[in-house]
C-alpha cells in the first residue's frame, strides 16, 4: 500500500460540503495529458492537483524493491506536478489528451482552463477583463473571460502555461467533457451540464457560447434556486462513433424482442424510448431489502438501522449481542429525500459509514413476497419524464416522450463534431445523434434521440431511505475498447450499456419512420444492471452509498489474445470500504459478457 499524502495550497482554505475536513476529493480521474499519464483530481476546499503516475510507480517500486515490510507507506517525496486553487468547490474535470489542457468547473458557476507549456497566443500587454460574446439572447446568463497572470507558476517550465475563467450561467456544474475521439485533436469545444439543467457547448478558441440546450420543460425550484429536482445534468461526454458496434437486425441493437414496437414510434419520429426494454434485463431487483436481518444497529442515517451485508470491510466487527429480527420491512422510493432545492445535504450524519454486519446476516423469509412495497410512481418529487402531465398518470412514468432537447439556437453544435453525445440527469440517460447528419441546416437536433428513463428506480427498505438522497447519475466511465458505457447512481447501483449502431442498409421495425434510414443511427442497449438480484439476495450489496467506480484492462491481457476477447474489470467501491468486482468482455462480433467477483 502506498499513500500519497497531499497538502492544501493554502492553510487557511474552507469546504464547501465538508467544513470540518475541507480538503476531501470530490473527483479523480486518470487519463494521459500529453505522452505521460496522471491522476488528476479536484476537491473541496478548490484545490486541482496533477500527480505524475511514473512517479508514483518509482514509490511503490522503491519500496518493492527495498523488502521491507515495516516502511512507512506514506510517500512524502511524491509531489504534485501541479497544484492550484480555483476558489471554491471544484466538481467538474475534464483533460484534452492531445492539446494538453485541463479544465475544472466550480461552485463558483465557472469553468477554468489550464493549458500547459503553450506559448501565450496574447500580447504582452495585459488583456483587460472583458465581457465575451453571448449568442443565446441572454438566456445562459453571464458569460466572461479572464486572463490570470497571478494564476501562472514561478517554476520556469510553467511560465508558459495559460489560465482562462468563463462563466457559465448562474448554477453549479457537476460534469463537463472534452472530445478525446481524435475529430477535435486541438481542444477546441468543451461541453458542459449543470444543475439548472442546461448543456453548453462552449468554443474555447475565442471563449464564446456557441449553442445551449435542455431536456424538458424548464423548473423553477419553489425557493427560486437553481436547482432543477426534475431534469438537473450529472453527466455528459463525447462518444466515438468507432465503439459503437453493428448488431445483426434493429431489435438486437435496441434490446428488443422479436415483435416488439418502440412506444410512440409512429406518433413521434424524433424519439426511440428505450425505457420498456428494461424489463427484459435478467437477474435485475425491483426492490433492495434484507426481509430478516441479524445485525448491528447501522447509524447509516439518523432513523436506525439493520445492516445486511456479508462482505468484509476493513471498518467493520461483528457484535452479537445485538440482534434484530424482522418479519416485514417497509420500502420507500427513490425519491430526492435529504435534499434542499439548491441540491445541498440535508442530513450530514447520513455520511457515517455503516456498522458491523454479522456474517450471514440475510436471511430468507418465507414471507418475502408479502412485503408492502412504497412505489417509485408515488414519488412527486422524482424526475419529470413528461411536459404536460404528471409522471404517475401518464404509463406508469417511466417514459422520456416529453423530453426532446429544447436548443436555444438553431444552429449546429460543436460545428457539427461527428460524435454522437451523451447526457444524464438526475435519473434519466439520452443520446443525441451527431448533428452532421441533421436533415435541415437550420436545424440543431437530428433525430432520433435515444433514452431511457429511470434504468436504476428501485424501491428500498425505509429503514435505509437516507440512500435516495444520492440517487443521481453522477458516475460515468466509458471504455471504448468493448463499446460500453458505465453509468452508476450514488445509490448503489450502475447500469452496463452497449453502444450499438444501425446502418443505413438494416431494415426498420415497423412504425418507425423510414426517412431515419438515410442515415446511420447511433443507439445503445441495456445489457444488465449490478450489483445483480441474487447478489442482493446473498447479502453481498451493502446498505451503504457508492463513493466510486473504475475501469481497466485486466492486468497482464494486454497483450493475451485470449480467444480474440477483450478484457476488462469494473470496480464498484462503497462508502463502508466494500468493492464489488466485475470482469466485463467481448469477442469480436460476440456479444458482451458480465461476470462478477466479490472482493
Amino acid at each position: 500500500m502506498l499513500i500519497v499524502p497531499s497538502q492544501p495550497s493554502s492553510s487557511d482554505l474552507r469546504g464547501y460540503l465538508d467544513r470540518d475536513e475541507p480538503h476531501c476529493i470530490n473527483y479523480l480521474i486518470v487519463q494521459k495529458l500529453g505522452k505521460d499519464e496522471v491522476i488528476a483530481n479536484v476537491r473541496d476546499d478548490g484545490d486541482v492537483e496533477v500527480f505524475l503516475v511514473r512517479h508514483i510507480l518509482h514509490a511503490i517500486t522503491t519500496r518493492v524493491n527495498h523488502h521491507d515490510a515495516s516502511e512507512d507507506p506514506v510517500a512524502d517525496n511524491v509531489k504534485p506536478l501541479f497544484l492550484r486553487n480555483v476558489g471554491i468547490s471544484a466538481w467538474g474535470l475534464a483533460i484534452h489528451t492531445e492539446a494538453r489542457i485541463l479544465a475544472v468547473s466550480s461552485n463558483r458557476h465557472e469553468v477554468t482552463i489550464f493549458r500547459f507549456g503553450l506559448v501565450d497566443e496574447f500580447d504582452e500587454d495585459r488583456t483587460p477583463r472583458k465581457q465575451a460574446k453571448s449568442t443565446d439572447n441572454g438566456q445562459s446568463s453571464r458569460w466572461d473571460e479572464e486572463r490570470r497572470e497571478d494564476n501562472v507558476d514561478s517554476r520556469p517550465e510553467r511560465k508558459t502555461d495559460v489560465t482562462r475563467q468563463v462563466l457559465n450561467g448562474e448554477a453549479n456544474i457537476p460534469h463537463i467533457a472534452f472530445c478525446n475521439t481524435g475529430d477535435d485533436p486541438d481542444g477546441r469545444w468543451l461541453l458542459t451540464t449543470d444543475i439548472s439543467g442546461v448543456c453548453r457547448a462552449i468554443d474555447l478558441h475565442n471563449f464564446t457560447l456557441v449553442q445551449a440546450f435542455r431536456f424538458g420543460p424548464s423548473f423553477i425550484a419553489p425557493n427560486g434556486g437553481p436547482y432543477d429536482r426534475m431534469n438537473a445534468g450529472w453527466g455528459i461526454m463525447f462518444l466515438d462513433t468507432r465503439s459503437f458496434v453493428t448488431q445483426d437486425s434493429i431489435s438486437d441493437a435496441l434490446g428488443m424482442d422479436d415483435g416488439e414496437v418502440l412506444p410512440d414510434a409512429k406518433s413521434d419520429t424524433r424519439i426511440w424510448d428505450l425505457s420498456k426494454t428494461l424489463r427484459h434485463l435478467p437477474d435485475n431487483s425491483k426492490a433492495f431489502k434484507a426481509v430478516k436481518m441479524k445485525a448491528a444497529q447501522n447509524t447509516f442515517s439518523q432513523s436506525a438501522t439493520e445492516a445486511s451485508s456479508n462482505i468484509s470491510s476493513p471498518q467493520l466487527s461483528g457484535n452479537a449481542d445485538n440482534v434484530h429480527e424482522q418479519s416485514t420491512a417497509d420500502l420507500t422510493s427513490d425519491d430526492d429525500e435529504g435534499l434542499d432545492d439548491t441540491g445541498v445535504l440535508l442530513e450530514p450524519n447520513v455520511l457515517s459509514p455503516s456498522q458491523p454486519p454479522a456474517p450471514d446476516a440475510v436471511e430468507e423469509d418465507e414471507n418475502e413476497h408479502n412485503v408492502e412495497l412504497w412505489s417509485d410512481l408515488d414519488d412527486s418529487d422524482g424526475e419529470n419524464t413528461e411536459d404536460f402531465i404528471s409522471q404517475s398518470a401518464y404509463y406508469g412514468g417511466g417514459r422520456i416522450c416529453g423530453n426532446t432537447p429544447h436548443f436555444v439556437r438553431q444552429s449546429n453544435l460543436c460545428e457539427d463534431l461527428p460524435c454522437p453525445i451523451l447526457h444524464t440527469s438526475i435519473r434519466n440517460v439520452y443520446l443525441l445523434q451527431p448533428t452532421k447528419q441533421r436533415l435541415s441546416p437550420d436545424q440543431p437536433f437530428m433525430p432520433p434521440m435515444v433514452g431511457m428513463a429511470a434504468p436504476l428506480k428501485q424501491s428500498i427498505q425505509i429503514e435505509s431511505r437516507g440512500l435516495n438522497m444520492f440517487d443521481r447519475l453522477s458516475m460515468h466511465a466509458y471504455i471504448p475498447a468493448l463499446g460500453v458505457v458505465v453509468l452508476a447512481s450514488q445509490k448503489g447501483r450502475a447500469i452496463v450499456l452497449s453502444l450499438a449502431r444501425v446502418p443505413q442498409s438494416m431494415e426498420y421495425l415497423e412504425g418507425i419512420d423510414p426517412s431515419l434510414g438515410q442515415k446511420t443511427v447511433y443507439t445503445l442497449r441495456a445489457e444488465c444492471i449490478l450489483p445483480f438480484e441474487s447478489q442482493e439476495k446473498a447479502g453481498q450489496r451493502p446498505f451503504s452509498p457508492l463513493h466510486g467506480i473504475a475501469v481497466g484492462p485486466i492486468q497482464g491481457t494486454e497483450n493475451d489474445k485470449n480467444g480474440g476477447k477483450t478484457r476488462w474489470r469494473l470496480i464498484m467501491m462503497y462508502q463502508d470500504y466494500s468493492i464489488l468486482s466485475y470482469e466485463l468482455q467481448r469477442a469480436k462480433g460476440a456479444e458482451l459478457d458480465v461476470e462478477d467477483f466479490v472482493v
